[in-house]
């Protein structure tokens, strides 16, 4: 079974007292890398077509930067639009639709490194 095949669907709840209005299931696809100080690393999005990936939850022991279209980079002065995003560690998790992205790249800054996990879900 390839990996693709086990994403599950993203299903949105009803709003009640007591119920949050998101009830996300445990995803069936969780791809992790362990990262190096100053290393990117790839994360490819599982899936193709009917069984492609719809959204990523992102999670990251230490703040992270991704990029959804090139290779991530800790950013310095950056005044061109191409920086890499701020995922900070403080805030938990990250919600991103990543229909028609091939490949997350994560970088970290800090010099224990990180992990970073990507959870895929499909519709």
């Amino acid at each position: 079974m390839a990996v693709a095949d086990n994403i599950r669907g993203l299903t949105v709840q009803p709003f009640a007292v007591g119920n949050h209005p998101r009830n996300f299931p445990g995803a069936d696809c969780v791809l992790a890398r362990a990262l190096a100080a100053s290393t990117a690393e790839s994360v490819a999005v599982p899936g193709s077509g009917a069984t492609a990936a719809r959204y990523v939850r992102i999670a990251a022991t230490e703040d992270v930067y991704v990029s959804f279209s090139t290779t991530a980079t800790v950013p310095g002065d950056v005044t061109d639009g191409s920086a890499s995003e701020l995922l900070p560690k403080a805030k938990g998790e990250f919600w991103f639709y990543c229909s028609g992205v091939t490949a997350i790249s994560v970088i970290t800054a800090a010099a224990a490194g990180a992990i970073v996990t990507a959870s895929f879900y499909r519709d």
